[in-house]
């Protein structure tokens, strides 16, 4: 079960980082946050 949870949770990272490059790709710094 916290197999699925992890990757669950890498999916809605990989998904965040994606939607604040297209919205902010002038702040880099928004996208490492979201990495953490």
């Amino acid at each position: 079960m916290n197999a699925i949870t992890q990757i669950a949770e890498d999916t809605i990272s990989v998904v965040a980082v994606r939607i604040a490059r297209l919205l902010r790709p002038n702040q880099p710094q928004t996208v490492m946050e979201m990495t953490r």
